[in-house]
């Protein structure tokens, strides 16, 4: 990719998906908030995020909604005895 900015890739739509692992199929929304002109540094930086990242190889959204449930019950389990 070298010699393309990312903007040439999203201005038309200001936005696009980026897939993370393919096998867990992890998709994040990469939004083009503003075009820094002369940015010295080798690649850009994350201002902002929605929320924590999942563990790795945990199953997709799937693995990581029961694993969140697993987790659920065995501390509902712990402090309810």
């Amino acid at each position: 990719m070298n010699g393309h900015k990312l903007n040439e890739f999203i201005s038309k739509f200001d936005r696009m998906n980026y897939v993370y692992d393919f096998g867990d199929d992890w998709i994040h929304e990469i939004k083009l908030i503003r075009e820094i002109e002369n940015y010295n540094e080798a690649s850009p930086r994350l201002l902002e995020a929605a929320s924590q990242t999942p563990p790795e190889d945990v199953g997709g959204q799937v693995g990581y909604a029961v694993g969140v449930a697993v987790k659920t019950r065995i501390l509902y389990w712990y402090y309810s005895r």
